[in-house]
């Protein structure tokens, strides 16, 4: 079977690979498929040794506008692919003609798109947001009906696609993202709460973590470590001040960006992974966490719910106060903190790479 990509992004700026990314990457290990290429928007190429998996980069659409590049139509046309599966495209006017195309040529789509609920319309102040947003609630609906397949990485988005347009089940299948560089075990726990995140924005709450932490760094020889880079200079140096007022310097420690391995290492040894946010599609790093036996405190909303399980893998609190209880509950609790361990581990088993492939394989042979 003949698979083509059609990626935005497969890497960020420093080469890490994008989560999606490793569905064709390992795809490739099995040699059971013929990757004919994976196309990409930009210019980014992800830095993995063993890669093979081809890459060109290719215009998705004409620059100014909405319709498909020559050069992407003439490429899906020449390779023949089997299917064509589609990345983070989900609700853009180009799918509505990319879609037709490959139908025209017999050829079957997947989607795998990247949702939430702040892709359902709703009134904005703005009249003109407001009209946009309910414009392509029809756009979206159709693209549901024209995909052959949908991929939904968790739970939580085939709620909200459902909420769009009723899919029959059939048509989707739940498959998870895999956890890329980690091997599930549990490794001797340091004194230190860990939160990381691609890049810190205010709906991450950076502040809060730092506020809700105050008491228990000072009281416990507890430290918290922060990873990420933070983009918005005006959030870093509100953070800056922040940590300066609390006089928490000699307990926070802002790393900044940080390498694949010490990624995994500051996972490995974190008493406590605490990230309380209030958007997430699917939350990638709450799985890192329980793959190295850390129980998590979070927020219960969005993917998260589905993700963590309360009482099982984590903590889901959604008041401050409650989020400090949690994390003392953890520190505190030796039994419940070694429960909330093995549960960790035993959870992640379902997002290895082999089950994510087991699951595309019975995926792709149905369509």
């Amino acid at each position: 079977m003949k698979l083509f990509h059609i990626f935005k992004s497969v890497a960020d700026s420093k080469n890490i690979p994008s989560v999606p990314f490793y569905i064709p990457y390992y795809l490739n290990k099995k040699n059971k498929y013929e990757q004919l290429i994976v196309a990409v928007q930009d210019n980014t190429k992800p830095f993995i040794k063993d890669n093979k998996v081809p890459i060109e980069h290719i215009p998705i659409k004409k620059e100014g506008n909405y319709f498909p590049s020559k050069k992407l139509l003439k490429k899906i046309f020449y390779c023949k692919p089997d299917v064509v599966i589609f990345y983070s495209h989900f609700g853009w006017p180009i799918l509505l003609f990319l879609l037709p195309f490959c139908k025209l040529l017999n050829i079957k789509t997947i989607g795998v798109p990247d949702v939430g609920e702040w892709m359902l319309p709703s009134l904005h102040k703005s009249p003109l947001k407001s009209f946009i947003d309910f414009l392509r609630w029809p756009m979206l609906r159709l693209q549901i009906t024209m995909l052959d397949k949908i991929v939904y990485q968790s739970e939580y988005q085939k709620f909200v696609l459902n909420k769009i347009k009723k899919i029959k089940e059939k048509k989707g299948a739940t498959i998870p993202f895999c956890i890329p560089s980690m091997t599930i075990k549990s490794s001797p726990k340091q004194n230190y709460i860990f939160c990381i995140n691609r890049d810190w924005s205010q709906d991450k709450y950076l502040d809060k973590i730092i506020l809700n932490t105050e008491k228990i760094l000072k009281e416990t020889n507890f430290k918290l470590i922060v990873a990420g880079r933070i983009s918005d200079n005006i959030y870093k140096e509100r953070i800056s001040r922040l940590i300066k007022n609390l006089e928490l310097e000699q307990y926070v420690e802002l790393m900044g960006f940080v390498s694949e391995e010490t990624k995994i290492s500051l996972f490995e040894n974190a008493y406590i992974f605490y990230l309380p946010s209030t958007v997430e599609s699917f939350g990638v790093p709450y799985i890192e966490a329980m793959a190295v036996g850390t129980p998590i405190v979070a927020t219960k909303n969005s993917a998260v719910q589905y993700i963590v399980k309360d009482g099982g893998t984590g903590l889901l609190r959604n008041d401050d106060e409650e989020q400090i209880q949690a994390l003392l509950e953890l520190i505190n609790n030796k039994n419940l903190y070694e429960t909330m361990q093995n549960n960790c581990l035993k959870e992640a088993e379902q997002y290895t790479w082999e089950q994510m492939v087991k699951k595309w394989d019975i995926l792709l042979k149905d369509i």
